[in-house]
């Protein structure tokens, strides 16, 4: 049966079914999900009252709310740093220590690689910058595999990862459309 309470705070992890913890593997999230799914789904109390409808329709856009962030490792990190009271983005917007000096660098690069049609150049620079995204998200999946002994310093520390992550994110998006082949580009796993 669904729970009954609308204003309870959901625990994405419970409501799937898994330990609250970074190290989840992605077919052990969509195999919990798709369980969950199914018992949940509110085609299975269509016979009861509108309540027991309502509360099963909740609970059904929990379960998804759950997957789409549990599914997504920066999500998850994000997740699992703020339930255990690390700092939000609109906490802490600090990033690694050159990181604007590179962004605004790389958005010049890519900017002229533009123009000049140099697909190369944009090529050198996904590489590049997924490579980065990478080392932020591996910095990240550390902190994450701790938080349960981490300090306030520990918990700043992954939130500036995170936060670098998005710009590294927001890179990666520009450089999704690739205007020289005319369709868009595979951007970030």
């Amino acid at each position: 049966m669904p729970p009954t309470g609308a204003s309870e705070a959901v625990d994405y992890f419970a409501a799937l079914g898994l330990p609250k913890r970074y190290d989840l593997a992605e077919t052990e999230i969509a195999t919990a999900y798709r369980a969950k799914a199914r018992e949940t789904h509110p085609d299975r109390f269509a016979g009861g009252d509108a309540e027991t409808i309502a509360a099963a329709t909740r609970h059904s856009a929990s379960v998804n709310d759950a997957y789409r962030t549990l599914i997504d490792p920066v999500a998850r990190a994000n997740y699992l740093l703020l339930a255990c009271g690390g700092p939000g983005s609109d906490e802490v917007r600090d990033v690694p220590g050159n990181l604007l000096v590179e962004v605004m660098a790389w958005r010049e690069e890519i900017d002229a690689a533009n123009a000049s049609g140099d697909a190369g150049a944009l090529a050198r620079h996904r590489e590049a910058i997924g490579h980065k995204r990478g080392d932020a998200l591996a910095a990240v999946a550390d902190a994450a595999g701790m938080l349960d002994r981490a300090g306030d310093d520990d918990k700043r520390a992954m939130r500036i990862e995170l936060n670098a992550i998005k710009y590294y994110d927001n890179l990666l998006e520009q450089l999704a459309t690739d205007p020289l082949a005319g369709h868009e580009t595979q951007t970030h796993g």
